[in-house]
């Protein structure tokens, strides 16, 4: 896609970059540099806007890293023990270790070389930037050379390890990630103009054992229950139009994602959930596990909201029952979850209940996850322009009641 160019104010660059075209201009961002063309009304799409969500993205790999540096140590993921150790790929670099992230819509590039130029080196295989649109594919192309990232320029020197090469890739991004599904990404980042929806099915494919899925959508209006036909057929649920809506928005997103990933016998792990101006981000984990598919349902719900007096009531569309074996294990059965057949609202006696879902109503993110995250933010200030704002929204969520969905108003 194409837009006017953006008035940005000047920045120094950061990071290194080679002679710059005649008639061309440099943008950049963080440790990233991009070309553009001074002389064209419209170019490759670019949104200043969105540069709170590239770096809560970069500080949430860096954290993803960390923790698989943790888990290796402790044993505990399958991941982990892989990441550093992948078979030599088609570069011929058979001492390129690490991480793989693909950008399935990556536009300008931008994003791709911002992690490669910014997560650590020795921790990142490479990153592939890919788009549909051929003029993106040649904006990515230019800049990954234009910011020595290609793989032939990202070569290791004697004294230290090079950054991770950016691969350009002109696909559709459902077809890049159904093909990745045998040599899955450990991070997949998808970041649409409008809904994610029809790249979900692929992107919970795609994603290896353990990995990262980083989503997020900016049709708000859709998900925040202004055109609840329009959610329901692409998110297959209803949202309210009301003083949740937003946190109803991350809800409704993360219980399609989740239903997308039971059908292949997966599970996700909310790490952190946000709503940012016209749009909210989310971080989920991806596991391979029958058994907490069976959960799943009681992970799910509906809202029961009363549009008088606001009250409301979450009611989950399963119940799990644990119960001890005489051998000291735990059985686990499932029971429908029970909806009241009240009429009227208990607390204003009302007629007028509203009924939304099904979603999320398990926690939006893990404790330990966000305060790494945020002592991740707070060490390396300097490296996000956003900090102080993106400080300020995870410590609102450090503050939320974590297992209790929704909002009450007592005005």
């Amino acid at each position: 896609q194409e837009q006017t160019v953006p008035v940005l104010p000047e920045r120094e660059a950061k990071g290194s970059y080679d002679v710059i075209p005649e008639g061309m201009k440099v943008l950049s961002e963080g440790m990233a540099n991009v070309l553009y063309d001074a002389s064209k009304q419209t170019q490759v799409f670019y949104n200043p806007a969105m540069e709170t969500n590239r770096d809560i993205s970069i500080a949430m790999v860096h954290v993803f890293i960390q923790i698989l540096e943790q888990e290796a140590n402790s044993k505990q993921s399958k991941i982990a023990k892989k990441y550093r150790n992948l078979p030599q790929d088609a570069m011929g670099d058979e001492n390129r270790k690490g991480i793989r992230i693909l950008e399935a819509l990556s536009a300008t590039g931008l994003r791709s070389i911002r992690y490669a130029r910014e997560l650590p080196p020795q921790a990142v295989h490479s990153i592939v930037a890919n788009d549909l649109d051929e003029a993106a594919v040649a904006a990515i192309d230019r800049n990954v050379q234009f910011n020595f990232l290609s793989t032939k320029l990202a070569k290791a020197s004697d004294d230290q390890i090079a950054a991770a090469p950016v691969i350009p890739n002109h696909a559709n991004a459902n077809q890049c990630m159904h093909e990745a599904t045998d040599s899955r990404f450990h991070v997949v980042d998808i970041d649409p103009y409008g809904t994610p929806s029809i790249f979900l099915d692929a992107a919970v494919q795609s994603v290896t054992e353990g990995g990262l899925l980083c989503i997020t959508a900016t049709d708000m209006p859709v998900l925040c229950g202004k055109y609840n036909e329009t959610c329901f057929a692409k998110y297959g649920a209803t949202s309210l139009n009301g003083g949740n809506c937003h946190e109803m928005a991350l809800r409704v997103l993360l219980g399609c994602i989740e239903r997308h990933a039971t059908q292949y016998k997966r599970t996700v792990v909310p790490l952190v959930s946000l709503s940012v101006d016209y749009y909210v981000r989310i971080f989920v984990r991806v596991y391979t596990s029958p058994a907490e598919v069976k959960k799943s349902a009681s992970k799910m719900g509906y809202l029961l909201h009363c549009s008088s007096c606001t009250s409301h009531e979450v009611v989950p569309m399963m119940q799990t029952i644990e119960t001890k074996t005489k051998k000291g294990g735990t059985s686990v059965k499932y029971k429908l979850g029970h909806i009241p057949m009240a009429s009227a609202c208990k607390q204003c006696q009302s007629g007028r209940i509203q009924v939304a879902g099904p979603c999320w109503i398990d926690p939006l993110f893990d404790d330990d996850v966000l305060k790494q995250l945020m002592d991740h933010l707070s060490q390396n200030q300097g490296s996000y322009n956003s900090y102080s704002r993106l400080f300020g929204l995870l410590t609102a969520m450090a503050n939320e009641l974590r297992d209790v969905p929704f909002l009450y108003s007592v005005l």
